[in-house]
Protein backbone atom coordinates (compact mmCIF):
# COMPACT_ATOMS: atom_id res chain seq x y z
CA UNK A 1 0.00 0.00 0.00
CA UNK A 2 2.87 2.64 1.24
CA UNK A 3 4.58 2.26 -2.99
CA UNK A 4 1.07 2.37 -4.22
CA UNK A 5 0.69 6.05 -2.17
CA UNK A 6 3.98 7.17 -3.32
CA UNK A 7 3.14 6.39 -7.20
CA UNK A 8 -0.38 8.06 -6.26
CA UNK A 9 1.42 10.77 -4.90
CA UNK A 10 3.84 11.22 -8.05
CA UNK A 11 1.05 11.82 -10.26
CA UNK A 12 -0.53 14.20 -7.87
CA UNK A 13 3.01 16.41 -7.73
CA UNK A 14 3.19 16.47 -11.77
CA UNK A 15 0.08 17.47 -11.95
CA UNK A 16 0.86 20.34 -10.38
CA UNK A 17 4.24 20.97 -11.52
CA UNK A 18 3.44 23.68 -13.48
CA UNK A 19 1.98 26.24 -11.33
CA UNK A 20 4.33 24.96 -8.55
CA UNK A 21 7.53 26.22 -10.68
CA UNK A 22 5.57 29.19 -11.79
CA UNK A 23 4.67 30.43 -7.98
CA UNK A 24 7.89 29.66 -6.51
CA UNK A 25 9.76 31.20 -9.06
CA UNK A 26 8.09 34.40 -8.06
CA UNK A 27 8.18 33.74 -4.56
CA UNK A 28 11.93 33.52 -4.35
CA UNK A 29 11.93 37.21 -5.30
CA UNK A 30 10.03 38.32 -1.83
CA UNK A 31 12.25 36.85 0.58
CA UNK A 32 11.69 40.17 3.29
CA UNK A 33 12.84 39.90 7.17
CA UNK A 34 9.81 39.84 9.10
CA UNK A 35 10.84 42.42 11.45
CA UNK A 36 11.12 45.12 9.08
CA UNK A 37 8.19 44.04 6.79
CA UNK A 38 5.51 46.77 7.36
CA UNK A 39 1.64 46.61 6.27
CA UNK A 40 1.64 49.11 3.79
CA UNK A 41 4.35 47.09 2.20
CA UNK A 42 1.35 44.20 2.02
CA UNK A 43 1.77 42.11 -1.46
CA UNK A 44 0.85 38.48 -2.02
CA UNK A 45 3.70 36.54 -1.54
CA UNK A 46 2.38 33.71 -3.65
CA UNK A 47 0.96 30.78 -4.93
CA UNK A 48 1.74 27.90 -2.67
CA UNK A 49 -0.10 29.54 0.50
CA UNK A 50 -3.18 28.38 -1.54
CA UNK A 51 -1.98 24.77 -2.17
CA UNK A 52 -0.01 24.18 0.90
CA UNK A 53 -3.24 23.98 2.86
CA UNK A 54 -5.32 21.79 0.86
CA UNK A 55 -5.21 18.99 2.40
CA UNK A 56 -6.47 21.16 6.20
CA UNK A 57 -10.04 20.00 5.80
CA UNK A 58 -9.67 17.55 3.37
CA UNK A 59 -8.19 14.93 6.22
CA UNK A 60 -10.33 16.59 8.96
CA UNK A 61 -13.40 16.69 7.91
CA UNK A 62 -13.56 13.53 6.55
CA UNK A 63 -11.23 11.23 9.36
CA UNK A 64 -12.62 12.36 12.61
CA UNK A 65 -10.36 10.92 14.74
CA UNK A 66 -11.57 9.03 17.97
CA UNK A 67 -11.45 11.58 20.39
CA UNK A 68 -14.73 13.61 19.20
CA UNK A 69 -16.52 11.19 17.32
CA UNK A 70 -16.01 8.29 20.14
CA UNK A 71 -18.82 10.35 22.39
CA UNK A 72 -21.11 9.46 20.14
CA UNK A 73 -21.64 5.85 21.03
CA UNK A 74 -23.63 5.26 17.97
CA UNK A 75 -20.18 6.21 15.41
CA UNK A 76 -17.87 3.76 17.37
CA UNK A 77 -17.37 1.40 14.50
CA UNK A 78 -17.00 4.77 11.99
CA UNK A 79 -14.44 5.93 14.73
CA UNK A 80 -12.46 2.68 14.19
CA UNK A 81 -12.43 2.80 10.29
CA UNK A 82 -11.45 6.94 10.99
CA UNK A 83 -8.69 5.87 13.12
CA UNK A 84 -7.33 3.65 10.85
CA UNK A 85 -7.62 6.30 7.58
CA UNK A 86 -5.87 8.75 9.92
CA UNK A 87 -2.43 5.93 10.53
CA UNK A 88 -2.94 5.40 6.89
CA UNK A 89 -2.45 9.26 6.14
CA UNK A 90 0.11 9.70 8.60
CA UNK A 91 2.24 7.42 6.12
CA UNK A 92 1.65 9.56 3.29
CA UNK A 93 2.94 12.51 5.13
CA UNK A 94 5.56 10.43 6.49
CA UNK A 95 6.77 9.90 2.18
CA UNK A 96 6.43 13.22 1.72
CA UNK A 97 8.28 14.18 4.63
CA UNK A 98 11.48 12.38 2.54
CA UNK A 99 10.42 13.90 -0.76
CA UNK A 100 12.24 17.58 -0.34
CA UNK A 101 10.00 19.34 -2.80
CA UNK A 102 9.55 23.04 -1.25
CA UNK A 103 6.05 24.12 -0.34
CA UNK A 104 7.09 27.64 0.80
CA UNK A 105 5.38 29.60 3.24
CA UNK A 106 2.08 27.62 3.51
CA UNK A 107 2.92 23.89 5.43
CA UNK A 108 5.21 22.16 3.03
CA UNK A 109 3.53 18.39 2.50
CA UNK A 110 0.21 20.05 2.59
CA UNK A 111 -0.12 21.32 -1.17
CA UNK A 112 0.87 17.83 -2.62
CA UNK A 113 -1.81 15.98 0.20
CA UNK A 114 -4.72 18.50 -1.42
CA UNK A 115 -3.72 17.41 -4.96
CA UNK A 116 -4.25 13.39 -3.78
CA UNK A 117 -7.89 14.61 -2.75
CA UNK A 118 -8.64 16.97 -5.54
CA UNK A 119 -7.87 14.06 -8.22
CA UNK A 120 -9.48 11.22 -6.25
CA UNK A 121 -6.27 9.25 -5.85
CA UNK A 122 -6.58 9.01 -1.83
CA UNK A 123 -9.73 7.12 -1.91
CA UNK A 124 -8.11 4.07 -3.72
CA UNK A 125 -6.13 3.87 -0.35
CA UNK A 126 -8.64 4.81 2.24
CA UNK A 127 -12.69 3.43 2.39
CA UNK A 128 -14.38 5.58 4.12
CA UNK A 129 -16.16 5.42 7.04
CA UNK A 130 -19.97 5.20 6.52
CA UNK A 131 -21.44 8.56 7.38
CA UNK A 132 -18.09 10.45 6.38
CA UNK A 133 -18.24 13.54 4.84
CA UNK A 134 -16.82 13.39 0.93
CA UNK A 135 -12.87 14.96 1.40
CA UNK A 136 -13.10 18.49 0.68
CA UNK A 137 -9.84 20.68 -0.56
CA UNK A 138 -9.03 23.94 1.08
CA UNK A 139 -6.55 26.80 0.95
CA UNK A 140 -5.77 29.96 2.26
CA UNK A 141 -5.66 33.80 0.49
CA UNK A 142 -2.22 34.51 -0.31
CA UNK A 143 0.46 36.08 1.93
CA UNK A 144 0.93 39.47 1.86
CA UNK A 145 5.05 40.26 0.25
CA UNK A 146 7.16 42.98 0.19
CA UNK A 147 9.20 42.91 -3.02
CA UNK A 148 6.33 43.16 -5.50
CA UNK A 149 4.53 46.02 -7.18
CA UNK A 150 1.19 45.21 -7.63
CA UNK A 151 1.49 43.73 -11.31
CA UNK A 152 3.11 41.03 -9.21
CA UNK A 153 0.72 40.85 -6.46
CA UNK A 154 -2.09 40.10 -9.05
CA UNK A 155 -0.56 37.43 -11.01
CA UNK A 156 0.54 36.19 -7.66
CA UNK A 157 -3.60 36.11 -6.36
CA UNK A 158 -4.28 34.59 -10.00
CA UNK A 159 -1.76 32.09 -9.64
CA UNK A 160 -3.11 31.02 -6.00
CA UNK A 161 -6.94 30.82 -6.97
CA UNK A 162 -6.20 28.46 -9.59
CA UNK A 163 -4.06 26.10 -7.52
CA UNK A 164 -6.70 25.73 -5.33
CA UNK A 165 -9.14 24.96 -7.58
CA UNK A 166 -10.52 21.51 -8.01
CA UNK A 167 -8.66 19.61 -10.96
CA UNK A 168 -11.75 17.25 -11.87
CA UNK A 169 -14.51 17.48 -13.40
CA UNK A 170 -17.60 17.86 -11.48
CA UNK A 171 -20.94 18.24 -13.01
CA UNK A 172 -23.13 21.05 -11.70
CA UNK A 173 -26.03 20.00 -9.01
CA UNK A 174 -29.22 21.44 -8.71
CA UNK A 175 -28.90 22.72 -5.63
CA UNK A 176 -31.23 22.69 -2.84
CA UNK A 177 -31.33 25.14 0.96
CA UNK A 178 -33.66 22.60 2.51
CA UNK A 179 -32.46 21.84 6.08
CA UNK A 180 -34.56 18.86 6.14
CA UNK A 181 -31.63 16.41 5.07
CA UNK A 182 -30.26 13.98 7.56
CA UNK A 183 -32.34 15.67 10.16
CA UNK A 184 -32.40 13.52 13.49
CA UNK A 185 -31.56 16.37 15.71
CA UNK A 186 -34.08 17.87 17.75
CA UNK A 187 -34.50 21.84 16.94
CA UNK A 188 -33.51 24.60 19.30
CA UNK A 189 -35.67 25.41 22.01
CA UNK A 190 -37.01 29.17 20.70
CA UNK A 191 -35.17 30.77 23.73
CA UNK A 192 -33.19 33.30 23.56
CA UNK A 193 -29.40 32.77 24.35
CA UNK A 194 -26.58 35.61 25.16
CA UNK A 195 -26.70 38.68 27.47
CA UNK A 196 -29.06 41.65 27.68
CA UNK A 197 -27.56 45.00 26.48
CA UNK A 198 -28.18 47.11 23.37
CA UNK A 199 -24.71 47.50 22.57
CA UNK A 200 -23.57 43.69 23.35
CA UNK A 201 -22.33 41.50 21.00
CA UNK A 202 -22.59 38.14 20.48
CA UNK A 203 -19.93 36.25 18.97
CA UNK A 204 -21.10 33.55 16.53
CA UNK A 205 -18.23 30.87 15.24
CA UNK A 206 -19.01 28.72 12.84
CA UNK A 207 -17.14 24.87 12.70
CA UNK A 208 -17.74 21.63 11.49
CA UNK A 209 -16.72 18.02 14.19
CA UNK A 210 -13.04 17.43 12.65
CA UNK A 211 -10.28 17.34 15.28
CA UNK A 212 -7.98 19.83 13.28
CA UNK A 213 -11.31 22.62 13.88
CA UNK A 214 -12.43 21.14 17.07
CA UNK A 215 -8.90 22.13 18.62
CA UNK A 216 -8.92 25.23 16.87
CA UNK A 217 -12.29 25.97 18.44
CA UNK A 218 -11.09 25.26 21.88
CA UNK A 219 -7.98 27.13 21.80
CA UNK A 220 -10.70 29.85 20.54
CA UNK A 221 -13.85 29.87 23.25
CA UNK A 222 -10.78 29.88 25.60
CA UNK A 223 -9.47 33.40 25.04
CA UNK A 224 -12.75 34.63 24.25
CA UNK A 225 -13.91 33.54 27.87
CA UNK A 226 -10.62 35.02 29.61
CA UNK A 227 -10.52 38.10 27.78
CA UNK A 228 -14.65 38.16 28.74
CA UNK A 229 -14.12 37.32 32.79
CA UNK A 230 -10.81 40.22 32.56
CA UNK A 231 -13.56 42.94 31.39
CA UNK A 232 -16.90 42.33 32.63
CA UNK A 233 -18.08 45.66 31.43
CA UNK A 234 -16.85 45.49 28.08
CA UNK A 235 -19.28 44.89 25.33
CA UNK A 236 -18.40 41.30 24.44
CA UNK A 237 -22.16 39.11 25.04
CA UNK A 238 -22.70 35.64 24.46
CA UNK A 239 -21.10 32.68 22.52
CA UNK A 240 -22.18 30.59 20.37
CA UNK A 241 -20.84 27.46 17.46
CA UNK A 242 -22.79 26.81 14.50
CA UNK A 243 -21.81 23.69 14.51
CA UNK A 244 -22.54 22.89 10.73
CA UNK A 245 -21.91 18.59 10.62
CA UNK A 246 -25.46 17.86 11.12
CA UNK A 247 -24.65 16.11 14.33
CA UNK A 248 -24.20 16.85 17.72
CA UNK A 249 -20.04 16.34 19.11
CA UNK A 250 -17.78 15.89 22.04
CA UNK A 251 -17.42 19.68 22.81
CA UNK A 252 -21.12 20.30 23.25
CA UNK A 253 -20.95 20.37 26.73
CA UNK A 254 -17.70 22.84 26.69
CA UNK A 255 -18.78 25.01 24.10
CA UNK A 256 -22.26 26.78 23.43
CA UNK A 257 -23.54 24.81 20.36
CA UNK A 258 -26.45 24.73 17.93
CA UNK A 259 -26.28 22.05 15.63
CA UNK A 260 -27.08 22.45 11.65
CA UNK A 261 -27.07 20.64 8.53
CA UNK A 262 -24.47 20.69 6.17
CA UNK A 263 -25.61 21.30 2.49
CA UNK A 264 -26.36 18.53 0.71
CA UNK A 265 -23.64 15.97 -0.58
CA UNK A 266 -22.22 17.18 -3.79
CA UNK A 267 -23.58 20.50 -3.35
CA UNK A 268 -20.33 22.26 -2.45
CA UNK A 269 -18.14 20.67 -4.83
CA UNK A 270 -15.17 20.38 -2.85
CA UNK A 271 -15.66 23.46 -1.52
CA UNK A 272 -16.59 23.09 1.87
CA UNK A 273 -16.55 26.78 3.11
CA UNK A 274 -19.97 27.09 1.14
CA UNK A 275 -21.49 25.64 4.57
CA UNK A 276 -20.53 28.72 6.29
CA UNK A 277 -23.33 31.09 4.88
CA UNK A 278 -25.92 27.69 4.83
CA UNK A 279 -24.90 27.32 8.40
CA UNK A 280 -26.01 31.06 9.11
CA UNK A 281 -29.35 30.55 7.29
CA UNK A 282 -30.15 27.85 9.76
CA UNK A 283 -28.55 29.92 12.65
CA UNK A 284 -31.35 32.20 12.52
CA UNK A 285 -34.23 29.76 11.61
CA UNK A 286 -33.10 28.00 15.08
CA UNK A 287 -31.54 31.31 17.57
CA UNK A 288 -32.89 33.97 19.23
CA UNK A 289 -30.16 35.77 21.20
CA UNK A 290 -30.72 38.37 23.55
CA UNK A 291 -27.96 40.92 21.79
CA UNK A 292 -28.47 43.41 19.26
CA UNK A 293 -25.24 42.88 17.58
CA UNK A 294 -23.45 39.54 15.68
CA UNK A 295 -19.64 39.02 15.16
CA UNK A 296 -18.91 36.72 13.05
CA UNK A 297 -15.85 35.04 13.86
CA UNK A 298 -13.76 31.56 12.85
CA UNK A 299 -11.87 29.05 14.61
CA UNK A 300 -8.11 30.26 14.44
CA UNK A 301 -9.62 34.05 15.60
CA UNK A 302 -8.22 34.69 19.16
CA UNK A 303 -8.76 37.41 21.60
CA UNK A 304 -5.97 39.80 22.62
CA UNK A 305 -8.54 42.36 24.18
CA UNK A 306 -12.14 42.63 24.32
CA UNK A 307 -13.44 43.81 21.40
CA UNK A 308 -15.50 47.28 21.05
CA UNK A 309 -18.64 47.43 19.16
CA UNK A 310 -17.75 49.64 16.69
CA UNK A 311 -20.78 48.91 14.45
CA UNK A 312 -24.27 50.75 14.69
CA UNK A 313 -27.81 50.16 13.62
CA UNK A 314 -27.28 50.82 10.03
CA UNK A 315 -23.16 50.30 9.52
CA UNK A 316 -21.62 47.15 10.02
CA UNK A 317 -17.58 46.98 10.56
CA UNK A 318 -15.42 44.70 9.17
CA UNK A 319 -11.61 44.05 8.90
CA UNK A 320 -10.01 45.15 5.43
CA UNK A 321 -8.44 42.51 3.34
CA UNK A 322 -6.02 43.37 0.48
CA UNK A 323 -7.17 40.40 -2.00
CA UNK A 324 -10.61 41.15 -2.27
CA UNK A 325 -10.07 43.78 -4.33
CA UNK A 326 -12.90 45.40 -6.16
CA UNK A 327 -10.34 47.75 -8.12
CA UNK A 328 -8.80 44.47 -9.76
CA UNK A 329 -9.31 44.87 -13.34
CA UNK A 330 -9.37 41.03 -13.43
CA UNK A 331 -12.09 40.03 -10.35
CA UNK A 332 -14.00 43.40 -10.28
CA UNK A 333 -15.62 43.14 -13.80
CA UNK A 334 -16.43 39.57 -12.39
CA UNK A 335 -17.75 41.08 -9.24
CA UNK A 336 -20.18 43.61 -10.87
CA UNK A 337 -21.74 41.12 -13.08
CA UNK A 338 -23.22 39.73 -9.83
CA UNK A 339 -24.04 43.36 -7.86
CA UNK A 340 -27.28 43.65 -9.03
CA UNK A 341 -27.84 47.61 -8.31
CA UNK A 342 -24.17 48.71 -8.88
CA UNK A 343 -23.28 49.63 -5.17
CA UNK A 344 -19.97 49.97 -3.77
CA UNK A 345 -17.98 46.59 -2.77
CA UNK A 346 -16.65 46.80 0.00
CA UNK A 347 -13.03 45.07 0.71
CA UNK A 348 -14.06 42.40 2.64
CA UNK A 349 -14.93 38.94 3.58
CA UNK A 350 -17.76 38.00 6.59
CA UNK A 351 -15.30 37.48 9.63
CA UNK A 352 -14.62 39.51 11.51
CA UNK A 353 -17.66 41.21 10.90
CA UNK A 354 -19.87 42.85 13.84
CA UNK A 355 -23.34 43.67 12.48
CA UNK A 356 -26.83 44.50 13.58
CA UNK A 357 -28.94 40.87 13.59
CA UNK A 358 -31.73 43.22 11.83
CA UNK A 359 -29.11 43.53 9.14
CA UNK A 360 -27.30 40.28 8.87
CA UNK A 361 -31.05 38.12 9.02
CA UNK A 362 -31.75 38.85 5.31
CA UNK A 363 -28.15 39.20 4.23
CA UNK A 364 -27.30 35.95 5.10
CA UNK A 365 -30.01 34.61 2.59
CA UNK A 366 -28.38 36.57 -0.21
CA UNK A 367 -24.71 35.71 0.84
CA UNK A 368 -25.84 32.04 0.82
CA UNK A 369 -27.78 32.20 -2.78
CA UNK A 370 -24.67 34.17 -4.31
CA UNK A 371 -21.91 31.63 -3.07
CA UNK A 372 -24.14 28.74 -5.29
CA UNK A 373 -24.22 30.91 -8.13
CA UNK A 374 -20.93 31.83 -8.29
CA UNK A 375 -19.48 27.96 -7.61
CA UNK A 376 -21.47 27.59 -10.40
CA UNK A 377 -20.06 29.66 -12.61
CA UNK A 378 -17.01 28.56 -13.71
CA UNK A 379 -15.29 32.57 -14.65
CA UNK A 380 -16.40 33.31 -10.91
CA UNK A 381 -15.50 30.01 -9.59
CA UNK A 382 -11.61 30.41 -11.64
CA UNK A 383 -11.17 33.99 -10.41
CA UNK A 384 -12.21 33.88 -6.74
CA UNK A 385 -10.74 30.65 -5.91
CA UNK A 386 -10.73 29.43 -1.83
CA UNK A 387 -12.08 33.27 -1.25
CA UNK A 388 -15.25 33.10 -3.33
CA UNK A 389 -17.31 32.89 -0.02
CA UNK A 390 -16.02 35.97 0.91
CA UNK A 391 -16.60 37.74 -2.05
CA UNK A 392 -20.01 36.42 -1.43
CA UNK A 393 -20.58 38.15 1.23
CA UNK A 394 -19.21 41.28 -0.27
CA UNK A 395 -21.53 41.21 -3.33
CA UNK A 396 -24.54 40.38 -1.45
CA UNK A 397 -23.76 43.22 1.05
CA UNK A 398 -23.29 45.97 -1.81
CA UNK A 399 -26.67 44.48 -3.29
CA UNK A 400 -27.83 45.68 -0.26
CA UNK A 401 -26.69 48.46 -0.53
CA UNK A 402 -24.68 48.20 3.26
CA UNK A 403 -21.49 49.83 3.30
CA UNK A 404 -18.58 48.51 6.31
CA UNK A 405 -16.64 50.70 8.53
CA UNK A 406 -13.39 48.90 7.85
CA UNK A 407 -10.95 48.51 10.64
CA UNK A 408 -7.40 47.24 10.29
CA UNK A 409 -6.49 47.01 13.76
CA UNK A 410 -9.80 44.44 14.14
CA UNK A 411 -6.80 41.76 14.27
CA UNK A 412 -3.00 40.97 13.19
CA UNK A 413 -2.02 38.44 10.21
CA UNK A 414 1.72 36.60 11.58
CA UNK A 415 4.16 36.59 10.30
CA UNK A 416 3.24 39.64 8.30
CA UNK A 417 2.00 41.68 11.44
CA UNK A 418 5.22 42.09 13.62
CA UNK A 419 3.56 44.78 16.16
CA UNK A 420 0.46 44.85 18.33
CA UNK A 421 -0.63 47.47 16.65
CA UNK A 422 -2.55 48.29 13.04
CA UNK A 423 0.35 49.87 10.66
CA UNK A 424 -2.37 51.56 9.43
CA UNK A 425 -4.08 53.08 12.08
CA UNK A 426 -1.72 53.02 15.03
CA UNK A 427 -4.44 51.54 17.30
CA UNK A 428 -3.81 48.45 19.31
CA UNK A 429 -4.90 45.04 17.43
CA UNK A 430 -8.06 42.91 18.77
CA UNK A 431 -7.34 39.64 17.63
CA UNK A 432 -4.91 37.56 16.02
CA UNK A 433 -5.54 35.53 12.98
CA UNK A 434 -3.16 32.56 12.32
CA UNK A 435 -3.74 31.46 8.75
CA UNK A 436 -0.15 31.60 7.54
CA UNK A 437 2.44 29.47 8.36
CA UNK A 438 5.57 30.77 10.17
CA UNK A 439 8.90 29.95 9.31
CA UNK A 440 12.01 31.15 11.32
CA UNK A 441 15.85 30.60 11.73
CA UNK A 442 17.42 29.78 14.65
CA UNK A 443 18.39 33.74 14.90
CA UNK A 444 14.54 34.33 15.04
CA UNK A 445 14.93 35.89 11.22
CA UNK A 446 11.89 35.25 8.85
CA UNK A 447 12.41 32.64 6.44
CA UNK A 448 9.62 33.42 3.66
CA UNK A 449 9.93 30.79 0.57
CA UNK A 450 11.81 28.07 2.60
CA UNK A 451 10.98 25.56 5.51
CA UNK A 452 12.35 27.34 9.13
CA UNK A 453 14.19 25.87 11.79
CA UNK A 454 11.48 26.86 13.66
CA UNK A 455 8.43 26.59 12.06
CA UNK A 456 4.60 27.02 13.21
CA UNK A 457 1.69 25.69 11.08
CA UNK A 458 -1.46 25.22 11.93
CA UNK A 459 -2.10 22.55 9.33
CA UNK A 460 0.94 20.70 10.91
CA UNK A 461 -1.80 19.55 13.49
CA UNK A 462 -4.82 18.30 11.24
CA UNK A 463 -5.53 14.57 11.83
CA UNK A 464 -4.34 15.16 16.44
CA UNK A 465 -4.49 17.69 18.53
CA UNK A 466 -0.98 19.85 18.74
CA UNK A 467 1.16 18.43 21.88
CA UNK A 468 1.05 20.73 25.03
CA UNK A 469 3.76 22.93 25.63
CA UNK A 470 4.92 24.07 22.23
CA UNK A 471 8.19 24.86 21.33
CA UNK A 472 8.92 28.88 21.33
CA UNK A 473 10.43 30.70 18.61
CA UNK A 474 14.00 31.73 18.47
CA UNK A 475 15.12 34.80 20.32
CA UNK A 476 14.49 37.80 17.91
CA UNK A 477 11.41 36.16 16.32
CA UNK A 478 8.36 38.56 15.57
CA UNK A 479 6.85 39.08 18.88
CA UNK A 480 3.44 38.31 17.48
CA UNK A 481 4.80 34.79 16.49
CA UNK A 482 5.84 34.36 20.23
CA UNK A 483 2.25 35.79 21.56
CA UNK A 484 0.43 33.00 19.38
CA UNK A 485 2.55 30.09 20.31
CA UNK A 486 2.07 31.24 24.14
CA UNK A 487 -1.78 31.48 23.79
CA UNK A 488 -1.98 28.13 22.18
CA UNK A 489 0.08 27.02 24.98
CA UNK A 490 -1.82 28.47 28.13
CA UNK A 491 -5.21 27.03 26.87
CA UNK A 492 -3.74 23.71 25.85
CA UNK A 493 -2.42 23.44 29.78
CA UNK A 494 -5.89 24.30 31.09
CA UNK A 495 -7.68 22.43 28.87
CA UNK A 496 -8.70 18.44 28.91
CA UNK A 497 -5.76 18.11 26.12
CA UNK A 498 -5.54 14.83 24.36
CA UNK A 499 -1.48 13.54 24.51
CA UNK A 500 -0.33 13.34 21.14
Amino acid sequence: MRTKTVFYAAIALAAGLTSYNFATRILDTSSRDGSSMERSDYKDTKALHASSSSVEQSVAQTWQDPVSTSANADHAQGSQAQAQATSQISGVQADLEKVHVRNPGGGGLSGHLGRFHRHGLLHRQVQMPEGAVEPHSIGTPPAPSSAEGEQGRTRAFRTATASSQSQTHIQHMQTTTSTNTQTNIKPVPEQARGEEGKRKIHVVMTANEATYVAWQSRVMYYWYQKVKAANPDSDLGGFTRVLHSGRPDGLMNEIPTVVVQPLPRGVDQGYVVLNRPFAFVQFFDKVVIKEDYIMMAEPDHLMLQAIPNWATPTQPVAFPFFYINPQDPALGPIAQRFNEGNHPIDPIGNSPVIIHKDQLKPLVSKWHDLALRLKRDSSANKAFGWVLEMWAYAIAAAQMNIRHELHDEFMLQPPYDNQFYSQKTKKPAMMIHYTYGNDYDMQGRFTPGRRGAWRFDKRSHIGRYPPRNLALPPKGTNQVVVKLIEMINEASANLDWPNT
